[in-house]
């Protein structure tokens, strides 16, 4: 192999190891520590086609739709480039969609001495893989995944309010009391009923509260748990690679070596050929030999300030890309930190909150007692009332039977006085309907006797009136 074939063959492998290595360019330490974008958000066709990146406007971390599966071991995330290392970075020459791309690894054939192509590997686009999401969580794995403890909801007995209060109206109805006092009361037990449904409801909603912050928090610890796991896999990834680049140009390096022991072989070979011809084809031999001497030291100047510039840019992109994944997880950990600061306020919120809503439980234990002593009193009082409305039936009972006793007696003097009465009246009636007849048969006696006297006055004025007459013609003669 010539060297103008070995000066290609070097910059095809260069050419692909650019290819191959998507390295992240050295930007400013303070803009990488405000990027905390996450890997299942952004592909690597985004992060390598981005020009400019606005780190100034930080948005908090979501929950990753998707986490996506890599199907080659040459790819990784590949944070975003800057104008001022676009000409270091081979990104530039990525498709912003990453369709497909083609991996050449190489292998050295000693029996050829070429460089032949060993494999190729086609790295499709990302979207298309999978998606891996996380777990769902519950409020029980929360407070277990924060080391937290959840109240016991055994402690507390909901939904009484209502059973003790229409209880106790109705018991208080049964009472018996003034209007005025069993109102008061009744409002009393209303107002109390009511404060411990808002106390019920007030536990409730803080319950509920916990939970959702006891999963929100379990859920970012996880989700940055598996952005830490997969910057951890890809600095891994990262490092192996690096190691495959640095084994390959040891072997190239290795195979320049034995290149130029074979170079020297066949020089040495050319010389001693060249020495047995004439002086005039020595001479032109010196000349062409040194001409050949010049091209190759140049050609070998050349190659190893390619591969000195090709190490050099090796070895700062790989320090650059170790100090932004170790500021990046420095980034993620303070977020932890802070996520876990907030998780603990959380939990003291609610601890206090839970040593007032017990204090107001006890409270309203201390007015169920009360209340239920009350209740425990009107009950007596009811068992009273019913014992002396028994005995007030009792009584009613007793008069009844007395005045049914009183009103059958009064009853039969009653009908002893009716018969008396109507015997004493018939007697009577007997005796005047004889008095009636003895008076109209005297009546009928008078009218006879009245009937002869008018005929006797009749025959009487018959004889004196002619008297009368005769009398008055004398009276008036004389």
């Amino acid at each position: 192999m010539t060297t103008t074939e070995l000066a290609s063959e070097y910059q095809k492998v260069k050419r692909n190891y650019r290819l191959t290595s998507s390295f992240k360019p050295k930007v400013d330490q303070n803009k990488e520590n405000a990027s905390n974008t996450t890997r299942g958000e952004r592909t690597i066709a985004d992060m390598a086609s981005t020009k400019k990146v606005n780190r100034t406007n930080l948005q908090p971390l979501e929950l990753p739709t998707k986490q996506t599966k890599r199907t080659n071991t040459a790819t990784r995330a590949c944070p975003p480039m800057t104008k001022s290392t676009a000409k270091h970075s081979p990104s530039t020459e990525y498709n912003s969609t990453m369709r497909t791309r083609t991996v050449t690894k190489y292998r050295w054939n000693s029996s050829k001495k070429t460089m032949i192509d060993h494999q190729e590997e086609a790295i499709t686009d990302e979207s298309k893989d999978p998606p891996k999401t996380l777990q769902p969580l519950t409020a029980k794995s929360g407070y277990q995944h924060l080391g937290l403890s959840r109240p016991d909801d055994k402690h507390y007995e909901f939904g009484l309010d209502n059973g003790i209060e229409v209880h106790l109206v109705e018991s208080i109805k049964l009472c018996g009391l003034r209007k005025a006092r069993e109102k008061s009361i009744i409002d009393m037990i209303s107002t109390l009923c009511s404060h411990l449904t808002n106390r019920e409801e007030d536990v409730r909603e803080w319950q509920e509260f916990s939970d959702s912050v006891a999963i929100a928090a379990a859920e970012r610890i996880e989700r940055h748990a598996l952005e830490y796991k997969a910057v951890v896999e890809a600095r891994d990834e990262a490092y192996g690679r690096v190691n495959d680049l640095r084994v390959g140009l040891e072997v190239v390096q290795k195979e320049a070596a034995a290149l130029r022991e074979e170079l020297k072989g066949v020089l040495t070979e050319i010389s001693q050929t060249m020495s047995s011809f004439s002086p005039d084809i020595n001479d032109t031999a010196e000349q062409v030999q040194h001409r050949l001497v010049t091209r190759l030291e140049s050609v070998r100047s050349e190659c190893k300030t390619e591969m000195v510039d090709a190490i050099d840019d090796v070895e700062r992109v790989h320090e650059e890309e170790k100090l932004c994944w170790e500021a990046t997880i420095q980034n993620w950990k303070e977020a932890f930190e802070v996520e876990r600061d907030k998780a603990a306020a959380v939990q003291t919120q609610l601890n206090d909150k839970m040593s007032e809503l017990e204090t107001e439980r006890n409270e309203q234990c201390l007015s169920q007692t009360t209340m239920q002593r009350i209740g425990d009193e009107l009950l007596r009082a009811n068992n009273e009332i019913a014992r002396l409305n028994t005995l007030l039936k009792d009584e009613e009972s007793k008069k009844q039977k007395e005045l049914e006793e009183i009103d059958d007696k009064m009853k039969r003097e009653l009908d002893d006085i009716d018969t008396r009465v109507k015997r004493s009246f018939k007697a009577l009636i007997d005796s005047k309907n004889k008095e009636i007849e003895q008076v109209m048969q005297r009546a009928e006696d008078a009218e006879a006797s009245a009937k002869s006297a008018a005929k006797v006055l009749a025959q009487l004025k018959e004889r004196v009136t002619p008297m009368i007459i005769s009398t008055s013609e004398g009276s008036s003669e004389k």
